[in-house]
């Protein structure tokens, strides 16, 4: 990727326990998920142990932001070493799209995220990092659950006469 002191940094966003949960990747508006990040050396030499701090979830128009009290350490990370750090859990209010971010005290550090479409790294700042990711609404999420359960009800229903048909017909010839 080239020269100098660069991470590249990717959330990881883990939902909590609910039902379905394999059906729903992403977090549950007013349920516990877990935050974590990727950090990732993609400069060609070794990055020093660096700190983040000022950690925080926040929506678009800031209204409402859930800052963490807590500052990270990050050890020496050679050039394309891969380490996974966890954050925090936590319980967001709304559904849509928060920004995670936070800064890191060596400014000299610049930061990237992975492009959505193409992989390609995405400068985002020198010594601080924001990305988006989704919550989902927790009243969507139950409507999905029932709208499932009814098609698998109408196909219940829909497929009972034709088991009684095929059942008649076969008994007419045996």
């Amino acid at each position: 990727m080239g020269d100098g002191k660069k991470v590249m940094i990717a959330p990881i966003i883990k939902s909590g326990k609910y039902r379905f949960k394999r059906f729903f990747k992403k977090p549950l508006q007013n349920k516990r998920f877990l935050i974590s990040i990727r950090v990732k050396n993609i400069g060609d030499t070794p990055l020093d142990k660096f700190r983040i701090k000022k950690i925080n979830v926040h929506d678009n128009s800031k209204d409402y932001v859930y800052t963490f009290s807590k500052e990270i350490d990050i050890d020496m990370l050679n050039p394309e070493e891969i380490r996974d750090v966890v954050i925090s859990s936590m319980v967001y209010p709304f559904s849509g799209q928060p920004w995670l971010e936070f800064e890191i005290e060596n400014k000299e550090i610049k930061t990237y995220q992975s492009d959505p479409c193409t992989g390609d790294p995405d400068f985002c700042g020198n010594g601080v990092w924001r990305n988006i990711f989704q919550v989902i609404d927790e009243h969507t999420y139950h409507q999905k659950i029932m709208n499932w359960i009814l098609v698998a009800l109408t196909f219940f229903m829909a497929a009972t006469p034709i088991v009684n048909f095929v059942k008649f017909i076969t008994s007419l010839f045996l």
